[in-house]
């Protein structure tokens, strides 16, 4: 758990507030951390609790857990730790991959609600289906963006030669750049595509796909 606690309370400590009473909210963050760190869970949790209470949709999916933990280790307080354990399942994004559930799921600190085995298999239920739900659409805006690529590339004269020679110099009157793609050394015909417009900036480069089979 003290791997993890450090992590907590590094979050806790460095998170910027983001929204209307940043400057309140940030010192109850401080607050918080420095009640867990002093083991002072039923502190940090009242105040995690007043924190939220304007609007807990604020708080970073961070925040959520490190409440969660708290008041799992307060006796009188864990249904506050069920509800913002339930808060975080469906959050999103959720910065989090199957390895860090598992990390967590395993933390001394949650036995209390590992106790309690229906909940807890409901709760990671949730969690992995979230996970898995953001696995698919990371893979579905990468096939979109790929697609999106290869409709937007340039067919090249076949009859260039192969061996290293030059393809003529074209103009993509769309973006009013000219470009020079270099024939492939298998001699196939060769796609040269334009990222997509959406593509940030460090990431924009020219693709070379080859047609052979």
């Amino acid at each position: 758990m003290k791997i993890l606690l450090l992590l907590v309370l590094s979050a806790l400590f460095s998170f910027p507030a983001r929204s209307q009473g940043a400057a309140e909210y940030a010192k109850r963050m401080e607050e918080t951390g420095a009640a867990m760190q002093a083991q002072k869970f039923c502190d940090a949790t009242a105040l995690f609790e007043r924190a939220f209470a304007p609007d807990s949709a604020q708080a970073s999916p961070f925040e959520l857990f490190a409440a969660a933990l708290s008041a799992a280790q307060c006796p009188a307080q864990q249904p506050l730790a069920w509800r913002w354990l339930g808060q975080l399942s469906r959050r999103r994004p959720l910065p989090m991959q199957a390895g860090d559930l598992d990390n967590i799921a395993a933390d001394p600190g949650l036995a209390s609600l590992r106790a309690n085995e229906p909940a807890w298999a409901r709760w990671l239920a949730a969690m992995r289906g979230a996970i898995a739900e953001q696995a698919v659409a990371e893979k579905t805006r990468r096939a979109r963006w790929l697609s999106e690529t290869q409709a937007r590339a340039l067919v090249l004269p076949s009859s260039a030669t192969a061996g290293g020679a030059a393809w003529p110099r074209r103009r993509l009157a769309s973006r009013s750049i000219s470009v020079t793609c270099p024939a492939t050394r298998c001699g196939c015909p060769t796609w040269c595509g334009c990222p997509p417009a959406t593509t940030p900036p460090a990431r924009r480069r020219w693709w070379y796909f080859c047609t052979a089979g």
